[in-house]
């Protein structure tokens, strides 16, 4: 499984700080899943592949991932923690607030834009 995967690769710098990772599911070699298909399956445990990043990059402040299901994991300076695992007509409500959810709590930081699948630009 992709979280698997992630929760074991070497690259991580322990000072990351926002993680954002965004995916296409794939039932078959050519069958993409659609957003008008329901999700069907149970909503998996992100906050897991959270605990372990978090143990392995301290600075760790902020964490989206999309699929299928939407997570997203945001702590602030004072140490409360704010997350949801999100799907079907939540989750692309949500999608819409990628941009202010990005932003560094504190003000501070760096910006980056990404080229996103359906071509706009986050």
């Amino acid at each position: 499984m992709f979280c698997d995967t992630l929760a074991v690769a070497p690259d991580l710098p322990p000072g990351l700080q926002h993680l954002a990772l965004c995916w296409d599911w794939v039932r078959g070699l050519h069958d993409p899943i659609v957003d008008e298909e329901p999700f069907t399956g149970e909503k998996p445990d992100f906050t897991k592949l959270r605990d372990v990043l978090v143990a392995r990059c301290p600075s760790l402040t902020g964490l989206w991932q999309d699929g299928d299901v939407l997570f997203r994991w945001r702590q602030s300076q004072d140490g409360s923690q704010a997350y949801a695992t999100l799907i079907d007509d939540e989750a692309k409500e949500e999608r819409k607030n990628f941009a202010a959810f990005w932003k560094p709590s504190d003000g501070e930081g760096t910006s980056i834009e990404v080229d996103c699948p359906d071509g706009s630009k986050k």
